[in-house]
């Protein structure tokens, strides 16, 4: 039997629990929360100094938001206590922002010892107006504020007293290029990879862009800031660019994905409830159900036609279109897990099984060139440790039509080849999964079947 004094004890850690409960609820709830008109005015006023100057507009990126927050929240209470610049600028143990970002964060290194971090970050303390005015007459904010490495953007605005306290953290990622639509015309803006540790992009970068279905709206056609479109786009337009062998995808919702800008933001403020609308509008009608789940989980999702027009090859189409499905293969389907099917001008690799599988470390080699997994990842990510059934990853020599297997359903990224690269089509070449030999295929044979261990 319990004795009193157990019991007793119970009821006070019992007690004790709670109020620890208690204090973290009540903690957490103390937390000031982001100002978001205010952190998105001051983006504003950044992005239109910004293309008033030459420069792309950034954009929002939810991580970057979160450390400018999180720095935003350690700052505020010392406010009066700070009489320095790097009183702004550092943490808790003494990090400055690419540190912090980097090993609290995660935010990607083009090194691989996070040395290499792009990454800058602007404190004020003001009215939005005063915090730009601020930030224009600083040499040191001013060159981070204008700065062509940067693509991408977080704030955070705290009120403080009747002013606000302004993080801002700009940002770029090795290799992922974005682009926004504007908003009073029908425009484009694109970026470009300027980072000085990003050696794969020093090829001329020129740039193409796909619509709904995987239609190609344009050719292969050297960079340029700002795109014209024809004619007016719903849905999602992919912006697919390439520097020699480098590509990178760029999904640009023509909903959502606006370059921020002061008219924007009026807009905004003005119809809270219709700007809240879009988010429910599905970019694209989709005809399985199937794509529009990858596509959450992956990013984007490539169909699976060859996109007609300008030259037959894409490098990234729209995310939820899945065409009607080909023509079955007479050909018997086989046991094993993938399934290579090439010629010349094109090569897919496909699951065939009813399940999904790895291809973590997988690579395809030949004497003049390879593709890995990772690769493909660089265009357009995807699941690569549970790659679905049916699904297909395809590689095509630029400019080349190339008809889509029925073995593959979707197709979730495509790398866009130079001639001279197109190893598998001259040559027998090799599959291994990390490191360890699969297969050797044949270049005459246009199939290749790959057994998984």
């Amino acid at each position: 039997m319990m004795g009193r004094w157990s019991r007793f004890q119970i009821g006070i850690m019992s007690l004790l629990m709670l109020a620890l409960g208690l204090q973290g609820s009540l903690q957490a709830q103390s937390l000031p929360a982001n100002d978001t008109q205010s952190a998105a005015t001051v983006l504003a006023l950044l992005n239109e100094w910004r293309v008033q100057q030459g420069f792309w507009p950034l954009k929002v990126n939810p991580l970057l938001e979160q450390i400018a927050l999180d720095q935003a929240r350690f700052v505020l209470p010392k406010l009066d206590s700070i009489d320095n610049y790097e009183g702004y600028h550092t943490d808790a143990q003494g990090r400055n922002p690419r540190q912090r970002a980097y090993e609290q964060y995660g935010w990607p290194s083009y090194g691989p010892n996070g040395d290499r971090v792009e990454l800058g970050e602007n404190a004020a303390v003001g009215s939005p107006r005063y915090a730009l005015d601020f930030w224009q007459h600083s040499d040191i904010h001013a060159r981070a504020a204008l700065s062509n490495v940067y693509r991408e953007v977080g704030v955070a605005a705290l009120r403080s007293g009747t002013d606000f306290l302004f993080i801002v953290e700009f940002g770029a990622r090795p290799g992922v290029l974005t682009a926004l639509r504007a908003e009073s015309s029908n425009q484009l803006y694109l970026t470009r990879e300027n980072s000085r540790y990003a050696t794969d992009w020093k090829a001329t970068l020129e740039y193409r862009l796909f619509g709904a279905g995987g239609r190609a709206l344009t050719a292969f056609a050297p960079w340029t800031a700002t795109v014209d479109l024809a004619e007016p786009l719903t849905g999602e337009v992919v912006v697919l660019y390439r520097a020699g062998d480098t590509q990178a995808a760029a999904v640009v919702d023509m909903t959502k994905d606006i370059a921020l800008l002061p008219g924007t933001v009026a807009q905004l403020v003005a119809a809270p409830a219709t700007a809240a609308a879009p988010t429910t509008v599905a970019a694209a009608p989709t005809t399985a159900a199937a794509p529009t789940t990858a596509a959450a989980s992956a990013g984007f999702v490539l169909a699976t036609n060859t996109p007609s027009g300008s030259g037959g090859s894409s490098g990234a189409v729209a995310p939820t279109t899945v065409p009607p499905t080909a023509t079955p293969s007479p050909s018997p389907m086989p046991s094993a897990e993938l399934l290579l099917t090439y010629d010349r001008n094109g090569l897919v690799l496909s699951n065939v099984t009813s399940a999904a599988v790895n291809l973590t470390g997988l690579l395809i080699e030949g004497a003049v060139g390879k593709i890995s997994t990772d690769r493909w990842m660089t265009v357009a990510p995807f699941p690569a440790d549970a790659f679905p059934a049916g699904q297909c990853l395809m590689a095509v020599r630029s400019g080349a039509a190339f008809s889509i297997p029925s073995t593959c359903r979707v197709v979730r990224s495509q790398l866009d080849l130079l001639p001279d690269r197109v190893f598998w089509a001259t040559a027998d070449f090799t599959v291994k999964l990390n490191g360890t030999l699969l297969t050797t295929c044949s270049f005459s044979a246009g199939r290749c079947v790959i057994d998984l261990p």
